[in-house]
C-alpha cells in the first residue's frame, strides 16, 4: 500500500478550494476579509503536507468520508458565504485529523500495536472524537469564539490531555483491555461533542471525557 490514493484526494480538494474561493472573490460584494482568512487557514493546513517526513508512514482513512466532503463542498456557490466558510472548516478538520493522530497501516504490528479488536476499535473510537472536538473549535471560530485561547478550555485540555494519553498508551500495548461498553461511550461521548452548539456544554462533555478516562485507566 502507499499513500498516492490519498496524494491524489487531498490535491483534488485543496485544488476545488482554491477555485471556490476565487468563485467567492468574484461575487458582488466579497467578504475580502473573512476571504482572506479563510484562505491562510487552508494553505496553513495543507501546506504540511509538502514535508517529506509527513509520509513516512502509510496513512489510514475513510474514502467515503473524503467523498462526502468533496461533493459538500462542490455544492456550496456564492453567496453563500457562511455555508462555504463551514464546509472549508470541515476539510480542514479533516486534513488536521490526519496526521493529529496519524495510523500507520503497514508493519503495526510489528511496532508493538495492540492486534486486540476491541482495543482498536476503542482507538477508533477516540479518533473519532478527536475528530469532533477540532470539528467543534471550528465550528466556534466561525461564530467569532476562540475556544483554543480561552482559560477555561486550556485548563480543561490540560486535564483531559493526560488522561487521553494514559489511555491511548493502555489501549496501545494492551495494559488495558476495551469492551463493548467502552466502545459504545466513546462513540456517544463523539456524538455528543459534535452535537454541542454552545461553548458551556462544550465544556461539559470534555470534562465529562475526562473523568471517563481516568477512572478507566485508574480502574485498569
Amino acid at each position: 500500500m502507499s499513500n498516492d490514493r490519498l496524494k491524489s484526494i487531498l490535491h483534488d480538494i485543496h485544488s476545488l478550494t482554491l477555485v471556490k474561493l476565487e468563485k467567492f472573490r468574484a461575487d458582488d460584494n466579497p467578504d475580502v476579509t473573512a476571504l482572506d482568512t479563510l484562505e491562510t487557514r487552508v494553505k496553513t493546513a495543507f501546506d504540511q503536507f509538502t514535508r517529506p517526513e509527513q509520509w513516512v508512514n502509510v496513512i489510514a482513512f475513510n474514502e467515503d468520508e473524503v467523498l462526502e466532503l468533496f461533493l459538500a463542498l462542490e455544492d456550496v456557490e456564492p453567496p453563500d458565504l457562511d455555508k462555504f466558510q463551514d464546509e472549508v472548516g470541515n476539510c480542514i478538520t479533516f486534513v488536521e485529523m490526519l496526521f493529529a493522530d496519524a495510523t500507520p497501516i503497514d508493519g503495526a504490528a510489528t511496532k508493538g500495536g495492540t492486534q486486540n479488536p476491541w482495543n482498536l476499535k476503542a482507538l477508533e473510537a477516540l479518533r473519532n472524537i478527536q475528530f469532533k472536538i477540532v470539528g467543534r473549535i471550528n465550528f466556534f471560530r466561525g461564530q467569532g469564539i476562540d475556544v483554543v485561547q480561552d482559560p477555561a478550555y486550556q485548563d480543561i485540555r490540560a486535564e483531559l490531555d493526560p488522561a487521553w494519553d494514559a489511555y491511548r498508551t493502555g489501549l496501545e500495548n494492551d495494559t488495558l483491555t476495551a469492551d463493548n461498553t467502552d466502545v459504545i461511550l466513546l462513540n456517544k461521548f463523539a456524538e455528543a461533542i459534535a452535537a454541542s452548539t454552545a461553548v458551556p456544554a462544550f465544556y461539559e462533555l470534555l470534562r465529562k471525557l475526562t473523568r471517563y478516562l481516568e477512572k478507566r485507566t485508574q480502574t485498569a
